[in-house]
């Protein structure tokens, strides 16, 4: 839906910022971009590399963007504009698009208001943010709210799209270990939180039972939200 938002052709030219490990670059592969990642952390371009060799990989930040000004059809940011959301990122994006380029934002996050569990596990989660920015409070969206923001890019489009994603018990754990916040947690507090999540997962879902098989699998309800606006 957000490929079909913005308008992309096979060909385009395409930065994928904040490209991790890849994982939003592997549903880009069928659209035959021309796709130049971008991540800073040296870790996640070690795997991406590896798993990734024929796609070009930058070191890089949403203020410091290494490609030619105006030569970019579109900036695609899955799962992490909320971290770089200021003008100075919106100033770069500006830098590197070409006139009427696109930049297209998209989270896929658990719908916890879809079951009744999900919203147990979503209360175990939170209690371990602290202050790491978090794409459900919104403030990223205050990155528009500037002079420059709106007179340089069309007003912010949006469109929210419910769907399950097959899960095993421990694949919504992984799911959650997955967030920065929880994946640095040391390993005690790592492993206690996991038995909670089981002790959930193992209650509330009855296809988690504790005599069930390992393979089990329950549709988790997750929301993808995304988000698109054009250079002016």
């Amino acid at each position: 839906r957000l490929i079909s938002a913005v308008g992309l052709k096979p060909g385009a030219s395409v930065v994928e910022l904040g490209a991790g490990t890849g994982k939003f670059t592997r549903l880009l592969a069928p659209f035959e971009f021309n796709v130049v990642a971008v991540e800073p952390a040296p870790g996640m371009r070690t795997k991406f590399a590896q798993l990734f060799p024929g796609i070009t990989l930058v070191d890089g930040t949403g203020e410091s963007i290494p490609v030619e000004s105006g030569t970019v059809d579109a900036i695609l940011i899955a799962q992490a504009f909320h971290w770089f959301a200021t003008e100075a990122s919106l100033r770069e994006f500006h830098r590197v698009l070409k006139p009427h380029g696109a930049l297209g934002l998209i989270w896929n996050l658990e719908d916890v208001n879809a079951a009744t569990y999900v919203a147990k596990l979503h209360d175990l989660k939170v209690v371990h943010e602290a202050d790491s920015p978090q794409y459900r409070l919104m403030q990223w969206k205050h990155a528009f709210d500037t002079q420059f923001a709106r007179d340089s890019f069309s007003p912010l489009h949006d469109k929210h799209l419910g769907h399950n994603i097959a899960c095993t018990k421990e694949m919504v754990w992984q799911r959650m270990l997955s967030r920065s916040f929880i994946a640095n947690l040391d390993a005690a507090s790592a492993e206690a939180l996991r038995q909670q999540v089981y002790a959930v997962l193992e209650r509330d879902v009855p296809q988690f039972a504790p005599d069930a098989a390992p393979d089990a699998t329950v549709g988790y309800p997750y929301q993808t939200d995304i988000y698109w606006t054009f250079k002016l």
